[in-house]
């Protein structure tokens, strides 16, 4: 594999990598941008850096949101307000990539952990992504599930107790660093996708499920076996070991 740069754009932050097709070479991550101005100056800035001397034409970019991939488009992306309508392959090309590729940030995460992570031994998995919003992501017999419009996956949409969508209720949860709270909405959560989706392994990413999973998913994974029938398995409940699976995920896309 060609050297490649992965990079994973968040609401927060903004990692990139070069993938040599074995591990990561170069790194950096900067501060998600407020402006669409700044955003995209500085992911010239980025790319620039990570490419160094080296001629790499290709990258994969994974972002929050909506995304098309076929077109490279992010419609959307809720805690980017200022993208809408976004094109990945205008911007990319502009500075030089030959070969770019795009999917939602919560796929390319689930990408590096069935390749090369948490979720290599299972066929069937769900990618769960607690950082500054909720993602999702589904492989089915070792194949991604996006849906009729690759749009699948948001799950951070779904209603799992409160008010308000599952995201909207994270987000307050955590803000206040109320666990317990974190604990039900998330079992909630795991509990109506195991109904639906009949997954082997859940592999959770993002920064408050890797610094903080230790608060909460016990009490996730004792609710969860408590309210699933005799006779359905519980499925595996794990945290993501890689280091930047989001961005290697996004190089991964061109493998």
């Amino acid at each position: 594999m060609k050297k490649t740069i992965g990079l994973d754009i968040g609401g927060t932050k903004i990692t990139g990598v070069v993938w040599d097709g074995k591990s990561i070479v170069k790194e950096l991550t900067i501060v998600t941008p407020k402006t669409l101005f700044e955003f995209r100056h500085n992911l010239g800035k980025l790319v620039n850096f990570l490419r160094g001397r080296d001629r790499i034409e290709q990258i994969g970019i994974g972002m929050a949101g909506f995304v098309d991939k076929k077109n490279k488009l992010v419609l959307a992306s809720p805690n980017i307000r200022y993208i809408k309508n976004f094109s990945l392959q205008k911007q990319f090309k502009e500075l030089g990539f030959k070969k770019i590729a795009a999917d939602n940030d919560a796929g390319c995460f689930l990408r590096a952990e069935v390749l090369a992570g948490e979720a290599k031994p299972f066929k069937h998995a769900v990618g769960l992504i607690f950082g500054t919003g909720v993602g999702g992501a589904f492989f089915f017999d070792g194949r991604p599930y996006r849906g009729a419009e690759n749009l699948g996956g948001e799950v951070g949409r779904l209603f799992v107790g409160g008010s308000s969508s599952w995201e909207a209720e994270y987000q307050k949860s955590r803000d206040q660093r109320d666990f317990k709270r974190l604990a039900q909405l998330t079992a909630n959560g795991l509990f109506m996708l195991v109904q639906i989706l009949n997954p082997e392994v859940f592999v959770l990413g993002g920064g408050v499920a890797i610094k903080e999973g230790g608060k909460f998913l016990p009490a996730v994974k004792k609710d969860l076996k408590r309210r699933l029938l005799d006779k359905q398995r519980v499925p595996e409940i794990l945290i993501s070991k890689l280091n930047n699976a989001g961005a290697v995920g996004a190089a991964l896309l061109l493998k």
